[in-house]
């Protein structure tokens, strides 16, 4: 009895050494096709990512959220302290104020902008071309 192997798609007993099925003519030597698992790994990946983004922003952002308090200030005030010849930003969290100093010496130039609804910002650009707002209209510092 000559040695024989199974047909995958018809099940019939064919000999080995034949290329192809001689019920069916199945091609055993055609490579089996690859899934197409790659698109779908993608959209995958970028799925997480999206939900990893939307979760580190409703962490820092979302005012239930602990860390909110620590990102975002409860209250901010800017003052021109003549005395030390600086403006000073004095940002309370709730874990207690932080302040920031620029010197007028590393001031550059200050801008005021004006926008086209009427809104309007002081800026403070140092010499390194940091900026700063010092004063805004729309609630910004």
């Amino acid at each position: 009895m000559a040695a024989t192997k199974t047909c995958p798609s018809c099940d019939a007993e064919v000999p080995l050494a034949a290329a192809r099925c001689k019920d069916c003519f199945h091609d055993f030597n055609e490579k089996p096709a690859g899934g197409s698992a790659g698109p779908l790994i993608l959209l995958g990946t970028l799925a997480s990512i999206v939900v990893v983004f939307v979760v580190v922003l409703a962490v820092l952002f979302v005012p239930s959220s602990p860390i909110y308090y620590e990102v975002v200030p409860l209250e901010e005030r800017i003052l021109v302290d003549e005395e030390s010849r600086s403006v000073v930003w004095i940002k309370q969290y709730r874990s207690g104020p932080v302040t920031e100093r620029l010197p007028w010496d590393r001031i550059a130039s200050l801008q005021h902008v004006t926008s086209a609804g009427g809104d309007h910002t002081v800026v403070a650009v140092e010499i390194d071309g940091n900026k700063h707002i010092i004063q805004s209209s729309d609630g910004r510092a």
